[in-house]
């Protein structure tokens, strides 16, 4: 049964650092389709100046899925990345 608070899920391709949702929200995962020596910061923020999350994950070598374990946020979802990466960020954004 889906949450009424939580209902869907959605994607975000990025390849840079940046806002990836304004407001309220889970992070599902990351799908990982390439990356050179990709690394990802993740906030809970408008900016990275907002509250750590992850700090400073390391991609394994090769394309990945990893679980994010329905982290919460509450501003927003912003990502710093570094390295070269071609990822999906999958959230749920809080409708209530």
């Amino acid at each position: 049964m889906t949450d009424a608070t939580y209902p869907y899920a959605l994607s975000s391709e990025i390849t840079g650092s940046g806002l990836v949702y304004t407001g309220k929200g889970t992070l599902s995962g990351i799908v990982v389709g390439s990356h050179t020596n990709g690394t990802v910061e993740i906030y809970d923020g408008l900016t990275s100046a907002g509250t750590v999350l992850v700090n400073t994950y390391t991609f394994p070598s090769g394309s990945s899925v990893i679980d994010m374990m329905g982290i919460k946020f509450n501003t927003g979802l912003y990502i710093t990345v570094g390295g070269i990466l071609d990822i999906a960020v999958v959230y749920t954004p809080y409708v209530g």
